[in-house]
């Protein structure tokens, strides 16, 4: 990705209705003149998560394992794998459309598949009135076994989100992802307070949201 972009890292307490930014950071992947090459977006996020979950720690702040949440740019394996280790927690993402997995009667899918909703037997969602879900196992090489879970909900096109915890419960997993509709509402305050046109990150895609749920 080239120009410059940034990392907003939130966090969500309670419903949802309490947003707290964490940190911002804005990197430069391509620098001209002498210098290292700035980090990747992957690990610049993965060590802004890693060093906001410490400090809040270090004041005696102490959390339950993070669900985090963030959109498919971010469904790396490595990444998904290191919040679980490392912070026994989850991280969820949406999926990606070219992405294949093996189910457990050995079908495979791809992400696009969750566009046809016939293909599925779904459930209704006692916590998001309208939604209805799909709850399957299935592997992938490079992620090992984990969850997919088939999101339909009222005025938007069918998603599945992904995540590497098989006893999460689905309700939680989609109740957290449900929240990122705050964001949205905020995101236009935050890119002014933030002052992120002065660093050239104009546009919305060229800052990407992460976010924590405690």
């Amino acid at each position: 990705m080239y120009g410059i972009d940034g990392v907003l890292l939130l966090g969500i307490m309670g419903d949802g209705k309490l947003i707290i930014p964490l940190d911002f950071a804005i990197r430069r992947p391509h620098p001209k003149g002498p210098g290292r090459r700035c980090p990747d977006q992957l690990n610049l996020t993965q060590k802004r998560l890693d060093e906001r979950l410490a400090a809040l720690a270090h004041r005696g702040l102490k959390f339950p394992p993070p669900m985090v949440g963030a959109d498919s740019w971010f469904s790396d394996s490595k990444w998904m794998r290191h919040v679980t280790q490392v912070h026994q927690g989850t991280l969820g993402v949406q999926g990606k459309r070219s992405y294949t997995f093996t189910l457990e009667d050995g079908r495979k899918v791809k992400g696009s598949d969750w566009v046809n909703v016939d293909n599925w037997t779904w459930q209704r969602s006692l916590h998001a009135p309208g939604c209805r879900y799909v709850r399957l196992r299935a592997h992938r090489r490079t992620y090992g076994h984990g969850l997919l879970i088939g999101v339909d909900k009222p005025g938007e096109k069918p998603f599945y989100l992904l995540s590497m915890s098989l006893t999460l419960p689905v309700t939680r997993l989609i109740r957290a992802w449900n929240q990122h509709h705050w964001i949205e509402q905020m995101f236009p305050l935050l890119k002014h307070l933030l002052a992120t046109e002065a660093c050239q990150a104009r546009s919305e895609d060229a800052i990407t949201v992460i976010w924590s749920c405690v």
